[in-house]
């Protein structure tokens, strides 16, 4: 099996509104959840991190993040603020190198913070992914993580934060797995 540095990494996922719909109504994209699991270097689970994030404005909750996400008005009415969630998950991180699957979600999180305020770079696990897979004979279709899991027999990901981590992680586990065959199509 392949390795990831022989240190924690924090696996992570965001859920947000609509970039499109935000801004043709001149909203603030706002984060609504924060998923995340602490690992090792072979991806075995060590912690894990969730919360809702309450936003500045409940109205960006439409129906169609509703469907998407399952997240409703009721799990973000009372939930924590970004200020208070953005340091517990600044603190859950600590030391260690952050992985989501495209980089779309440090962009979020770096617009969310004002600035990057972790250790360690990040890396996206799509390259990553995309970085194992060059030198064997698979043929991608799709690098999204739901045509990915779909490829490789992973659960689906179901736009949950802590969904889409546990997906994540068990696609790069069997990525990562020197044992597959090398020319299958996916």
């Amino acid at each position: 099996m392949m390795f990831l540095p022989k240190k924690t990494m924090v696996l992570f996922d965001l859920e947000y509104a609509d970039p499109k719909e935000c801004e043709a109504n001149g909203w603030p994209i706002e984060i609504f959840e924060i998923g995340a699991c602490k690992v090792d270097h072979l991806l075995n689970e060590i912690e894990w991190f969730q919360s809702f994030i309450r936003p500045t404005r409940l109205e960006f909750l439409t129906p169609s993040c509703t469907i998407l996400t399952g997240i409703k008005k009721n799990n973000l009415e009372f939930a924590p603020d970004f200020d208070t969630v953005g340091r517990q998950f600044r603190d859950f991180c600590g030391f260690s190198p952050l992985m989501s699957w495209s980089i779309s979600d440090f962009v979020r999180l770096h617009y969310s913070y004002g600035e990057w305020p972790f250790a360690y770079p990040f890396f996206d696990a799509l390259s990553f992914a995309a970085g194992l897979m060059a030198n064997s004979d698979y043929i991608i279709k799709s690098y999204s993580l739901q045509s990915m899991c779909e490829s490789f027999g992973v659960s689906k990901p179901n736009h949950s934060a802590i969904g889409d981590v546990k997906c994540m992680k068990e696609l790069l586990k069997k990525i990562m797995n020197p044992d597959f065959p090398d020319s299958e199509t996916y």
